[in-house]
């Protein structure tokens, strides 16, 4: 059963992930809830923000690799593809890329995996606290002092996802190219300094705290603002992205090369390795 709540008050609409024991990481159902949430909160007329946010000490830690053992082996890139791929990764990535609102990651701690790697693909602002991962460029951005940001996918067997492999080292990482690439494919380390100039600090608090002087924040900021100029503004950013690399186009090629890996069966060897904590990421 899936953890993903939602609740709406005074224009914004906030999606909370709470499995903390887990560290939040992503299950099957959350995938689906995720993904029906948003389009729910997406045809709401009194609705202009999205904040997703998550409880405990980790924003999330992707997918959940103890469900994932427990999957049958998938042997094609036909059956990785519909099985695992196409309700995952594929569709929840659309329903974060179509989604109008102006979307907002709180960040209360790291982010790793596809799951985690989703703020920096799709949303338009991201919130961190100090040590954590921080910085898109959107209508709105801001990090907090010095925050680190983990992409572990080639240590999972794994490759880019959610549309990342266009819009992580040419959109999310103002360092450019070079530098996105190193985390995608090397799994550096990034600090929030390395992906973007401008920034508004918050000091350190708890994860409460946190949420509500985000929340706070975006209301000030949207107040007095016309609401249609909001969302058009934002639909023109991601219409001149797609005129250079559709995310719908993006999302279906990055969906069969991740479907091939999983028909190759590396990367279920390597969560069930991790599941019995017999291996972990070098950082």
């Amino acid at each position: 059963m899936s953890e993903v709540t939602l609740s709406v008050a005074q224009g914004i609409a906030t999606i909370t992930m709470n499995r903390p024991r887990s560290l939040n990481a992503i299950t099957a159902d959350d995938y689906d809830k995720l993904a029906n949430t948003l389009r729910e909160v997406d045809k709401r007329e009194d609705v202009i923000a999205t904040i997703w946010q998550a409880t405990g000490k980790w924003f999330c830690a992707g997918t959940d690799v103890e469900s994932t053992g427990s999957k049958p082996v998938e042997t094609t890139v036909r059956h990785a593809l519909v099985n695992q791929v196409s309700k995952s990764h594929l569709d929840c990535g659309h329903a974060f890329a179509s989604h109008s609102k102006i979307l907002i990651a709180v960040l209360n701690g790291p982010a790793m995996g596809t799951s985690g790697l989703q703020p920096l693909v799709d949303l338009d602002l991201l919130a961190t606290l100090p040590r954590y991962c921080g910085g898109i460029p959107g209508i709105f951005r801001f990090h907090l002092r010095v925050t680190q940001r983990l992409v572990i996918l080639s240590f999972l067997g794994i490759i880019p996802e959610a549309g990342s492999s266009v819009t992580f080292p040419t959109v999310a990482c103002s360092a450019g190219w070079a530098k996105g690439n190193e985390a995608l494919i090397w799994g550096r380390k990034m600090t929030a300094d390395e992906l973007l100039e401008s920034r508004k600090i918050f000091p350190q608090q708890s994860t409460e705290e946190f949420h509500a002087a985000v929340r706070q924040y975006t209301l000030e900021n949207l107040q007095g603002l016309d609401p249609v100029a909001v969302l058009g503004a934002k639909r023109l950013v991601r219409a001149a992205l797609d005129e250079k690399n559709h995310f719908d186009t993006v999302l279906l090629r990055e969906g069969y090369a991740q479907a091939e890996r999983f028909a190759s069966g590396r990367p279920r060897k390597h969560f069930e390795r991790i599941a019995k904590k017999e291996i972990k990421h070098k950082l």
